[in-house]
């Protein structure tokens, strides 16, 4: 079973609880447990941040270059539709 963080309203604490992925609340002895809408993100290999999706976008986008692939769009083109 995965893991899910759930808050107490409450108290404002949260808690990570293995549970299926159709429990939205549950309550015990310390009252009632409410499953977070987005679950938070971690970081990998020593980042400090999470990226976010334009920096993601633009480290792709210049790792395929260099790899010797060339898009069909122009960089602007590029910049403009994922708002770079």
């Amino acid at each position: 079973m995965p893991l899910f963080d759930f808050e107490n309203r409450e108290t404002g604490e949260v808690r990570e609880v293995r549970a299926t992925p159709g429990l939205d609340n549950f309550s015990d002895g310390t009252g009632t447990w409410f499953k977070r809408e987005v679950q938070p993100s971690f970081a990998i290999g020593g980042m400090q941040n999470v990226p976010t999706q334009s920096q993601m976008i633009k480290r792709g986008y210049y790792k395929q270059e260099q790899n010797g692939w060339k898009s069909g769009y122009s960089k602007n083109k590029v910049k403009k539709v994922w708002g770079l």
